[in-house]
């Protein structure tokens, strides 16, 4: 769900209108301002505020603004054009200049036009009198429309989440439209919601500037692959996993144990836990690291000889896990993890390598699989190394 470079030059430049049109309104077409620079917060979003970290991002990168007078207002409501606006440039579905009048509300020409006329497929809330479309641009958001067109504009394969998710995660689930409990189950799934701390939802109700902030953040600023959660430093190998998941890596290493690679057996321990990403902020991942045993050189040389099947025979183990938790965000990574007692800095990699109190430990993933609803959602190999390390 990372931005693309392409995506985020648009973003950049397409929403300094994000979050702030509603001044744009109220000063007849200026731009609202930090006061002092980005490197400036706001008046009314201090370090205690929920959501000021993830303002305080995006306000950085140039995403959102706040107001001539130093506030950013997160508690105001957003009204229906300014969310377009929003999901427009940041999903990348401005398709150019408006060529016809598409809604009867809408006058041509609108700073919004465009931008509803894009997500007229995403956004809910649309209808029609006397045979014409009505995007009803001055009303607010509500919470479950914005999240419905924010997951369909993800491409997200919501279709497979299990709606019961909903309902054990919040106390007003009835409330919720049953059109769009398959797209709120995969925002919770994938933590872009929360709900309220009565463990409410609110679907009908109108949704803030703080909370747009927050739901951004988390869809287009966290990077979930497993390319990318590797290099956050988000997932790394492990050994110490959780007694609650031994029937899981009980039946792993009854199945999936050892490889075999030429003539070579490598045998394989299985740890899981749960795993939180981005310090909460990204999805809940069930966890499961495959620690192979340290026979490091022998398996390198059989890894970049055969390394496609290494990631089938993990791809193999990641489903059979998936059956056991069908509806959980479930991550599969193969690795080495273990300590040396001497100094191999000019033995290994070192981009392996991490300094201890008594020696060095080495961790390196070689194959990782994600699957979400049972299905496979990711598959993440590691590019074999052009050059051997030194033995």
């Amino acid at each position: 769900m990372k931005l693309k470079p392409l995506i985020f030059v648009l973003a950049c430049s397409l929403l300094m209108v994000l979050l702030c049109a509603p001044a744009r309104a109220e000063n007849g077409g200026t731009t609202p301002k930090v006061p002092g620079g980005p490197e400036k917060l706001y008046t009314d979003v201090t370090p205690g505020h929920w959501a000021y970290e993830q303002i305080k991002r995006l306000t950085e990168q140039g995403i959102i603004r706040g107001y001539p007078d130093g506030s950013f207002r997160p508690q105001k409501k957003v009204q229906r054009k300014e969310f377009a606006v929003m999901l427009a440039s940041v999903a990348g579905l401005l398709e150019g200049p408006q060529k016809e009048r598409v809604f009867a509300d809408v006058a041509p020409g609108s700073w919004y036009g465009p931008a509803a006329a894009a997500v007229r497929r995403y956004l809910p809330g649309i209808t029609e009198t006397d045979g014409l479309p009505r995007f009803h641009p001055d009303t607010d958001a509500t919470r479950q429309d914005v999240t419905a067109a924010l997951v369909k504009a993800l491409g997200a394969k919501y279709y497979q989440v299990n709606p019961m998710i909903l309902q054990e995660k919040f106390t007003d689930y009835q409330s919720i439209n049953p059109n769009f409990r398959l797209q709120l189950g995969w925002a919770v799934q994938n933590n872009i919601i929360k709900g309220y701390p009565d463990g409410s939802f609110k679907p009908l109700d109108g949704i803030t500037r703080a909370e747009v902030a927050v739901m951004l953040y988390r869809a287009y600023f966290l990077d979930t692959s497993i390319e990318g959660m590797i290099q956050e430093g988000q997932i790394k190998p492990f050994t110490a996993g959780s007694a609650a998941y031994s029937k899981l890596t009980g039946m792993l290493k009854e199945k999936y144990g050892q490889i075999t690679l030429h003539t070579a057996v490598y045998q394989i321990d299985y740890y899981a836990r749960e795993q939180k990403l981005y310090g909460g902020e990204g999805p809940q991942l069930l966890y499961v690291f495959g620690s192979i045993e340290p026979k490091y050189y022998s398996w390198e040389a059989d890894f970049q000889r055969d390394c496609d099947a290494v990631r089938e025979f993990n791809k193999a183990a990641a489903l059979e896990a998936a059956k056991m938790y069908p509806h959980r965000n479930l991550l599969v990574m193969l690795g080495h993890t273990f300590d040396l007692y001497f100094d191999v800095s000019d033995v290994y990699d070192k981009k392996y390598l991490t300094k201890t109190s008594d020696g060095w430990r080495l961790d390196r993933f070689y194959t990782g699989v994600m699957c979400k609803n049972g299905d496979v959602v990711q598959v993440w190999l590691e590019s074999p190394p052009a050059e051997q390390p030194r033995r």
